[in-house]
Formats: C-alpha cells, structure tokens, sequence
C-alpha cells in the first residue's frame, strides 16, 4: 500500500535504523558470492592485514539501507532513481558489530518537465556501536506526486 507521496518528504526529515550484526559466516559467504577479496575471505591474509576478517564495503550498503527500502520506500510512490554518489567506506565493519544507519531528507524537486513527479535526495550516514562513522552516500528517488502539479 503507498502512503508516502512525493509531497509528504519534506527536507530534514530523518530515518534511523538498528542494523543487525553479520556473522563471519555471512560475512565470508557474500563476499565469496560477490566481492572475493582476501580481506574478505581469506582468514590469515585478512588478519595479517586488518586484524581479521571485514565485511564487504557492498554487503554494508546492502544490510545498512534494506531497512529504509523494505520500510519508508517500498511505501512509497517510488519509480526509480538516477542513482548513488559519494560511497564512501571509512571504517572497517567486524563480524558481530552492531550498525546505526540514519537516512536524512536532503532535498526535494518538484519536476518541471514531468509534473507528476519529483526528485528526493536522501543522505545517509551508518555508524558502527563505538559512533565511528562505517560509511556515508547520497542517492536519490523519483517519486510520484499525489496529485500532478498544475501547468506553470
């Protein structure tokens, strides 16, 4: 059922979640399906060269937005979007940490071209139990309006 339109994001609005713990297990199990790098994978490279095993910078954006996607955006009138920038991974994630993720309301544009719809950017920060930023990205969504503005 949609109940968040266009209109009802308003610039400033914020979306925490608690991101549950990867095990190594899951942890290992990604990153050989998806990003098998030693760091990842390999449990005697990975403590020679970061103190064990770390997740996947791509499973911590999968695991820290699934929340905001299962929850405020599979509400809403979402019809797509052009995309992420600025992903930036700062801090390794460990097996077992807890993650804090907060999606913050950056901006909205209304489409001139399209009245129908409009832009949303959302910023997103994920902080790992210690309040150490893990990882920071922007990505928008196009999102049907309630009603079509009115041609200008």
């Amino acid at each position: 059922m949609i109940t968040h339109f266009f209109e009802d994001f308003k610039t400033g609005d914020a979306y925490d979640f608690a991101i549950p713990a990867m095990s190594k297990p899951e942890i290992m199990a990604f990153a050989a399906a998806w990003d098998p790098q030693p760091i990842h994978v390999d449990e005697e490279i990975a403590e020679k060269f970061q103190g064990g095993i770390i997740a996947s910078g791509y499973h911590t954006l999968l695991v820290a937005l699934r929340p905001m996607l299962a929850t405020v955006m599979a509400k809403s009138a979402n019809i797509g979007g052009p995309g992420m920038e600025h992903i930036r991974w700062l801090y390794p994630v460990r097996p077992g940490e807890r993650l804090q993720t907060k999606v913050t309301v950056a901006n909205t544009h209304a489409s001139r071209s399209k009245p129908d719809r409009g832009l949303v950017s959302f910023d997103v920060e994920t902080v790992n139990e210690a309040g150490i930023k893990v990882m920071t990205l922007q990505f928008a969504a196009m999102i049907h309006r309630r009603e079509p503005a009115a041609p200008a």
